[in-house]
């Protein structure tokens, strides 16, 4: 009989498993995706150009998850019409349609958030890939009774 031993890697978004054999044999890899957050590309738009750097569209991305990445266009400054913004967000939050942002003037500017795609969101069982009705957790329904002592 030989000894199956599982070597394991947390990435955030998912968890890749190597199974290897007594011998060192690699003998299936698997991955284990958690669904309780998922990445997201978010257009940002009236950008103003103090604000268009690595630090700065990192910054105004966090008010919505953990920004993740840039487009190449974006980080090469080719198109400053938007920024595009991959971002990692919990199945509980919210994108807002705007945020404010105070300049250094002390001056506010809105700027606005699109998302190009988004994926189902279940909110009975805070995890992506099903809409609620599908959900094989179904809500759990609370019905009052009157009952007799």
């Amino acid at each position: 009989m030989q000894e199956i031993v599982c070597l394991g890697k947390d990435h955030g978004i998912f968890k890749t498993s190597l199974l290897l054999s007594g011998n060192g044999n690699q003998v299936m890899s698997s991955l284990d995706f958690d669904l309780a957050k998922i990445p997201i590309w978010l257009h940002l738009r009236n950008v103003p150009l103090e604000l268009f750097t690595r630090s700065g569209l990192s910054y105004i991305a966090s008010a919505v998850g953990i920004p993740l990445y840039m487009d190449r266009i974006t980080t090469s400054y080719q198109r400053l019409a938007y920024a595009k913004v991959c971002v990692e967000i919990k199945v509980s939050s919210e994108i807002p349609s705007s945020i404010e942002v105070r300049m250094k003037d002390g001056s506010p500017v809105s700027i606005s958030m699109e998302v190009p795609w988004h994926q189902q969101r279940c909110k009975n069982c805070s995890l992506f890939g099903h809409s609620p009705n599908t959900c094989q957790r179904k809500a759990a329904t609370i019905t009052k009774a009157w009952v007799l002592k």
